[in-house]
């Protein structure tokens, strides 16, 4: 899968989960009009180093901002999807294939649980 693919791929799923979102929270609610921000700030992923280090990112996020201690404390967390072969809707494969195997993502997992990555 090609760096656009992914890229597409990515863009076209956020876009549809704050549709989702945005929907849901209207109905349950009795809301109508705008629910999220009129200008949203998105950062454009125009090359590979970038996306790599979104994915880590995404995964590690529960950790970097406090709300574990480490990185598996959290567990809604989409870093299990790596460490069981259980069913999930995220891409495994994509990300693995993508980072070079499984195996690199889980030596690079204690380096962000420890802090070591800054």
């Amino acid at each position: 899968m090609s760096f656009r693919d992914v890229k597409g791929l990515v863009s076209k799923q956020f876009k549809n989960f704050l549709i989702f979102y945005s929907k849901s929270f209207k109905k349950i609610y009795n809301r109508k009009g705008s629910l999220l921000l009129d200008n949203i700030q998105r950062i454009a992923i125009t090359d590979e180093n970038y996306f790599t280090n979104m994915i880590c990112y995404i995964h590690f996020n529960s950790f970097l901002h406090g709300f574990a201690k480490n990185l598996f404390q959290w567990k809604y967390s989409s870093i299990h999807v790596y460490y069981t072969e259980k069913r999930s809707l995220n891409n495994r494969k994509d990300v693995t294939d993508w980072l070079g195997g499984i195996e690199p993502f889980k030596q690079f997992s204690p380096i962000y649980s420890e802090g070591r990555v800054w």
